[in-house]
C-alpha cells in the first residue's frame, strides 16, 4: 500500500471528496452514499498529519501526487486507536 500525507486531515478528506466526484461516486451525482475514494487515517492529537491509503484508483492523482507517495508511514508517525 502507499500513503499520500496531509499536513492535517481536513486536507486529506478534502482530496478524497475531490477525487470521489472526478471519478462520479454515486454521493455526487446521484445522492448515494458512496462519496470518498481512499481511506484516511490521522495522527493521534487532532490536527496532526493525516495519510490517505492509495491502494487504487492512481489515476487520480496528479503527478505531483504520485512523486510524494511513499510506502509506509513516517518513522515518528503518532499512531491512534484507529490505526491499530
Amino acid at each position: 500500500m502507499k500513503y499520500l500525507i496531509f499536513n492535517n486531515k481536513k486536507d486529506a478528506i478534502a482530496r478524497s471528496d475531490e477525487a470521489g466526484a472526478a471519478k462520479g461516486l454515486p454521493y455526487h451525482t446521484s445522492g448515494g452514499t458512496t462519496r470518498y475514494v481512499w481511506w484516511a487515517t490521522s495522527e493521534e492529537g487532532g490536527e496532526e498529519r493525516a495519510a490517505l491509503e492509495i491502494e487504487n484508483n492512481l489515476g487520480l492523482l496528479t503527478a505531483e501526487e504520485t512523486s510524494a507517495l511513499v510506502d509506509e508511514l513516517p518513522e515518528d508517525w503518532v499512531q491512534g486507536d484507529d490505526d491499530a
